[in-house]
């Protein structure tokens, strides 16, 4: 028997109810939880006709019946049926496209929400989707670049000013944009007045990589030197990585520490998607690439069922997956 598909998974429910309490003294209230299996934190705040108000804390744990939690194999070979078609990725993936166009501004950049302020650190995570989405022939916005070349410069220059050029100044954002920047340089190599500050944060990147203290973070770092020529130091971080992991015949290849955190460069599957792409683009290692498949398969279906994991999460995964689908196709 099919049944209709969950649509309702908000991350927050709120009800705004006019209540009366019965002769017992009590309230009664129902309304429509999200149907996400999980546990909730619940707060009311309630006041009568003389505004005398209390406030209720609580937790809650919404559950079915019955709940089939589906098995599916860890890879489909080219060739075999996704359930997540390609004609429905295209689809919605157009309307994203446009979606994103839309919210676009004039100089490039994007804000948090429409017709906010432009930000650059969205504007960079958004510039780096489409900088990934280009390997399925999407056409990268390019027209974003100008504004985070600027917004890399600036930071060098302030560096300078305040006399700490030979000091540490590596951080997780710098590492997300020499990721994102590299997936560009052929559609628009770095302008001149800008080399310098890129090159200063290349050369942050091979002295202190190891001072980042997120797995992802050194990844982007390793993608990134190796497109930009130090092949050396990419796959000297690769290996680095590497012998921190441990590997399971059923869980595949994985790390010990914990990547659970409200800090996107912890992002679980984001992080374990990160190893894929390093694994493969850096060292081509297809054992590896198949053992952290196996795990980030693992961590995706296990996120349906928690509540802080973002949606970006695992779509980021299910992009690796695809990219790398010579050979096999993650989801």
């Amino acid at each position: 028997m099919v049944g209709n598909l969950w649509g309702y998974l908000d991350e927050t429910a709120f009800s705004f109810p006019h209540l009366v309490s019965g002769e017992d003294g009590e309230v009664r209230l129902e309304f429509t939880m999200p149907e996400a299996l999980t546990q909730w934190k619940f707060l009311g705040f309630a006041h009568d006709r003389e505004l005398r108000a209390g406030l209720l804390t609580d937790s809650m744990v919404t559950a079915k019946d019955l709940m089939v939690q589906p098995n599916p194999p860890r890879f489909l070979r080219e060739g075999d049926v996704l359930e997540f078609d390609d004609n429905r990725l295209s689809d919605e993936l157009g309307r994203a496209m446009n979606q994103w166009a839309e919210m676009q501004r004039a100089d490039g950049t994007w804000p948090w929400f429409p017709g906010g302020r432009p930000n650059d650190y969205i504007t960079l995570r958004i510039t780096t989707g489409f900088g990934r989405l280009c390997h399925l022939g999407v056409d990268p916005a390019v027209k974003a670049l100008a504004r985070l070349e600027n917004w890399i410069d600036e930071i060098y220059r302030r560096i300078l000013e305040r006399g700490h050029k030979d000091r540490n100044n590596l951080s997780p954002t710098i590492a997300l944009y020499l990721n994102g920047r590299r997936l560009f340089l052929e559609d628009k190599p770095i302008d001149a007045k800008h080399r310098e500050a890129v090159d200063y944060f290349l050369g942050q990147a091979r002295e202190h990589w190891l001072g980042l203290a997120s797995r992802k973070s050194q990844a982007h770092l390793a993608v990134a030197l190796d497109r930009f020529g130090d092949r050396e130091t990419a796959k000297g971080i690769m290996r680095s990585i590497k012998e921190r992991s441990v590997t399971d015949e059923e869980l595949g290849r994985f790390w010990r520490e914990l990547e659970l955190s409200w800090w996107w460069f912890r992002a679980p599957i984001e992080t374990q998607a990160m190893m894929i792409e390093a694994f493969d683009e850096v060292m081509n290692d297809a054992e590896a690439v198949e053992e952290c498949s196996s795990t980030a398969t693992r961590k995706a279906w296990q996120s349906k069922s928690s509540s802080w994991q973002s949606g970006r999460r695992g779509k980021g995964n299910l992009h690796i997956g695809r990219r790398h689908g010579n050979r096999w196709t993650h989801v």
